[in-house]
């Protein structure tokens, strides 16, 4: 009989989470077409959620809508539709963020949380959604003049989106 896998720690769980963005990431910078990018991203979002989701892992909405987006662009670019792919090359990096704030728009709508989990106060967890839309709001302005440019118009925005994203719900009382 063969060991048990060992269980992932939740590091481990955020990087499987990731994957797609990473795929993405790390094809550009290894010299890889912009049409190419997103197929990779959008190849590596199947296995990242099969796995989250085998596993009973959380899923956060915005890294679900960041693999929405890395799945639309890529059938968007592989269509040969010109105004879809002359659509998906004005927008850039904007596209992103603006995927974000439609998925966490209707995230906010239709659950009692929001774009948040939480038992313990849910009108806490809605203000922090609203919150976190605005953020994203924002980070979608900031791409669109920073446009062309990665590093600034999509990079910053989206490691402070992630790194703000937990700790605009306050800690449970107890």
């Amino acid at each position: 009989m063969s060991a048990p896998l060992p269980r992932l720690t939740q590091i481990w769980w955020t990087v499987v989470a990731f994957a797609p963005l990473i795929v993405f990431s790390l094809s550009g910078r290894l010299g890889a077409d912009f049409p190419d990018r997103f197929t990779l991203g959008a190849a590596a979002v199947g296995p990242s959620l099969v796995a989250l989701v085998l596993c009973r892992q959380p899923l956060n909405p915005l890294l679900v809508a960041a693999d929405l987006w890395l799945c639309a662009l890529a059938v968007m670019i592989g269509s040969g539709d010109e105004r879809l792919i002359h659509f998906a090359d004005y927008l850039r990096e904007a596209s992103f963020f603006l995927a974000l704030l439609l998925i966490g728009l209707g995230k906010h709508l239709l659950t009692p949380g929001g774009l948040y989990i939480t038992e313990d106060d849910p009108a806490s967890a809605r203000r922090a959604s609203a919150r976190l839309l605005l953020l994203i709001a924002l980070a979608t302005a900031w791409s669109v003049f920073w446009r062309g440019n990665e590093a600034l118009a999509a990079s910053l925005p989206a490691l402070l989106l992630f790194l703000i994203q937990p700790r605009l719900v306050p800690a449970p009382a107890g």
